[in-house]
């Protein structure tokens, strides 16, 4: 028989587990089973999902993500509506909801059903929209985070390229969202941000156009009747508000101004049939706003239920796209 090496030992017979054990060890496996195989509960308050073609992306984001994670997600959406969106999130608390998503419609009037929330241990992750609470609220910790894009970001981004555009010269009309809307609000300010610092850029007219494309068209033709040719530049707060002023122009046979030429425009968002109007040269910069936040705001959700803690601000990265790299970029839109 050959001889073990000196390192080599015959294997031990195994010990026997007293009962005790075993049956200690089989509860342990079983409440780890049981902890990997829990599906959470999650509502998701969503601001207004026909509002818009990234919007839609954005709710869709969220559904793709609950089925991959196995998340139970409750979904309301408040159709634009603030005071319906509260009760939405009132009902996700009398529910016992693991936790809530907030995409909140308005920026104000959240503190009291956030108060409840806290109150119930259920943990808010705000997505996409930024909330202003009362003074008195700040310090509370009424939401665990926020994910989403620098709106004010996007403004000066918006402002910076059509400074470099028309050597700081321009007369612009501006399309906002809604009044309370913090994309609206934040985009705005942004985009003032940059225009303080060109004398011979002013903003000379300004309307909501609640972030849809027959309400800015509505609005483009307002202007376009009062401005006419006046108009150097259009800056849209979302791209579909940007479809909608590219329509007005067209449509309106006696000015003969072509949209992208004779007026630029820029909106935000970057949704693929923006880029389809880049690579036209019917609007002529888009910056992007990524809609795609489900995955990451449900992966944050799920930490946060497991313990862990997040930064109160948390940006995704966005790009600005012209006519010059939209072809390239086209292909692989998502959104």
């Amino acid at each position: 028989m050959p001889m073990c090496a000196p390192t080599c030992r015959p294997p031990r017979a195994p010990s026997r587990l007293r009962l005790e054990q075993l049956l200690a060890l089989t509860l342990l496996l079983f409440c780890c089973a049981w902890a990997q195989a829990k599906s959470y509960t999650i509502g998701f308050a969503q601001s207004d999902t026909a509002e818009s073609d990234w919007r839609k992306a954005n709710t869709e984001s969220f559904r793709e993500a609950a089925k991959e994670l196995g998340i139970v997600l409750a979904f309301k959406d408040a159709g634009g509506k603030t005071d319906v969106q509260r009760r939405q999130v009132q009902e996700f608390i009398e529910q016992k909801v693991d936790a809530i998503v907030l995409s909140a419609n308005e920026v104000h009037g959240w503190d009291s059903v956030l108060l409840q929330a806290k109150k119930a241990k259920i943990p808010v992750v705000l997505s996409d929209r930024t909330l202003v609470l009362l003074p008195e609220n700040q310090s509370k910790g009424l939401f665990v985070t926020w994910i989403g894009s620098d709106f004010r970001y996007e403004g000066r981004a918006a402002g910076a390229w059509l400074a470099q555009e028309t050597a700081g010269r321009c007369n612009i009309v501006e399309i906002q969202g809604p009044p309370d809307a913090a994309p609206s609000i934040e985009r705005g300010k942004g985009f003032r941000d940059v225009m303080s610092l060109f004398p011979g850029m002013k903003i000379i007219a300004s309307k909501p156009g609640m972030w849809r494309a027959d309400q800015a068209k509505d609005v483009m033709k307002k202007f376009l009747k009062d401005e006419g040719t006046n108009i150097c530049a259009v800056f849209a707060h979302n791209d579909n508000m940007a479809f909608g002023v590219v329509d007005a122009i067209e449509e309106n046979k006696q000015l003969g101004l072509k949209p992208g030429k004779d007026i630029l425009i820029v909106g935000v968002d970057g949704v693929k049939r923006g880029f389809e109007l880049l690579v036209e040269k019917k609007i002529n910069a888009l910056v992007e706003c990524n809609p795609l936040l489900g995955k990451i705001v449900l992966k944050v959700a799920i930490e946060v239920l497991g313990g862990r803690s997040f930064p109160p601000t948390m940006y995704m990265e966005d790009k600005v796209f012209t006519t010059h790299n939209a072809a390239a970029a086209l292909p692989s839109r998502k959104y």
